[in-house]
């Protein structure tokens, strides 16, 4: 089980927004999320995060194959993550959020206004060894075809093709994934902006006499398949796993790596490949100048208190902390039970019990996958012209759903509003369920300052 994404992005804390979670909706979610990667069992981060702490040696795991097991697994943090929150905010579309660039539609704005850059360097060639199989004068040759850099996001294409000496002994046809797994990336003031390798984290540190800090950063990696019959396209999507931390302004970013591991499916390896490339990209004006536009209220109701409503170039962020209201008194007995039934303390009809008396109204009020029957019961922005901006599913998306104490609760979205979009005023249509799972909505409105 790995923190491995595909193009569907990190989406999975969408599926606990008031809906019942059980193995129908879990199959559902599996089958809109491994569609393309066949038998590729994956989960994003912030499931892999709470996973970390699971105790496995109490789940009797010679009862389940592997997808069952893994189906427990989400369908208990999912429940979990949904019982802690207490509130559930209304989007639209599930998996139906396509971006063109794999980045959200509001990055897909910010793309066609110009926001990317295709950088003019050279190519880089690396003789090629492997310790799978034997290959004899191989050679990989390595570019940039785009990149991008905002506060949460750093995006590159790379292009990789193989000589005849690798095709001899790889078909890229069964490639489903390549990781670049000693990759580091570093800014021009050797911030380090994403390494997972312990090793190459370790040396550049010593190298450079630095403290071990980074930016906390996951990858979401997509392989866009075969641009000719001996070249790939691999996008590696890097993105800012802290909402308190945004990626500084650099004006150059560096990449290096050494080891590529091509992957037929997450538990098959096909081959390690191991080569020298590293390249440095000089980041454009546009991208290490900018800069946000803040929104200030106009009209809010007295509960609601915005701390947040700002555009960039790829998103609008709006947060606000709803005050007056409490957790469920279900929420306590809820989490308990699914502990126990997790360790094994209950059976599952015991556990289903307690769960239909702690959430008595949510089968009867959520009939399906996704909910909202029109624009209007769900959480977005309009503009005064009547444009609707849902919330943008790129993976660094800035995202808050928590009780701050026992009467307030953090709302903070990013939406696919954009600087490029931008209008005097917009409107934020704020739709959720509350601890009965009933609908209720506010509207505020703010104007540019």
């Amino acid at each position: 089980i790995t923190a491995y994404a595909d193009d569907l992005g990190f989406k999975w804390g969408l599926v606990t927004n008031g809906m019942l979670i059980n193995d129908k909706v879990v199959d559902s979610i599996m089958q809109s999320y491994f569609d393309k990667y066949d038998d590729c069992m994956a989960v994003p981060m912030e499931l892999s995060r709470k996973i970390e702490n699971i105790n496995f040696d109490k789940i009797n795991t010679k009862k389940l194959n592997l997808i069952q097991l893994i189906k427990r697994i989400i369908i208990a943090i999912l429940s979990l993550l949904m019982a802690t929150g207490g509130f559930a905010f209304a989007k639209k579309y599930l998996f139906e959020n396509k971006s063109k660039y794999n980045l959200g539609k509001g990055i897909d704005t910010a793309v066609e206004y110009g926001y990317i850059r295709e950088p003019n360097l050279d190519s880089q060639v690396s003789e090629t060894v492997s310790p799978d199989i034997v290959i004899n004068d191989a050679k990989l040759t390595i570019s940039i075809n785009d990149f991008l850099m905002d506060d949460q996001n750093i995006s590159s294409t790379f292009k990789l093709e193989f000589d005849e000496g690798l095709l001899e002994n790889i078909n890229l046809e069964n490639i489903k994934s390549i990781e670049l797994r000693d990759l580091l990336v570093t800014d021009e003031n050797n911030n380090i902006l994403y390494c997972l390798d312990e090793e190459r984290f370790s040396n550049f540190c010593k190298e450079n006499s630095l403290n071990y800090d980074y930016y906390n950063s996951g990858v979401n990696i997509i392989l866009d398949g075969q641009e000719t019959r001996n070249s790939i396209n691999l996008i590696y999507n890097i993105c800012a796993d802290n909402l308190d931390k945004e990626y500084p302004k650099s004006k150059e970013i560096n990449y290096i790596f050494s080891k590529l591991i091509l992957y037929e499916n997450e538990f098959k390896k096909i081959v390690e490949l191991n080569g020298n490339w590293s390249f440095k990209v000089d980041i454009p004006e546009i991208m290490y100048n900018r800069s946000d536009v803040n929104y200030e209220v106009v009209n809010c109701p007295d509960n609601i208190k915005v701390t947040k409503a700002s555009a960039s170039e790829t998103g609008f962020e709006f947060g606000c902390n709803i005050i007056g209201v409490s957790k469920s008194d279900n929420t306590n007995e809820y989490v308990e039970a699914l502990k126990k039934y997790n360790d094994g303390e209950i059976g599952e009809e015991e556990f289903k019990s307690i769960r239909a008396n702690c959430f008595k109204n949510m089968e009867k009020k959520v009939q399906t996958d996704s909910y909202g029957i029109n624009i209007g019961d769900c959480t977005h922005i309009k503009d005064e012209f009547g444009n609707v901006y849902e919330v943008t599913f790129n993976p660094g998306r800035k995202y808050i759903y928590d009780f701050l104490n026992e009467n307030t609760y953090c709302f903070y979205e990013t939406f696919a509003l954009t600087k490029y979009d931008l209008k005097d005023s917009i409107f934020i249509n704020l739709v959720w369920y509350n601890n009965d799972f009933e609908l209720e909505k506010a509207i505020i409105e703010l104007k540019r300052k």
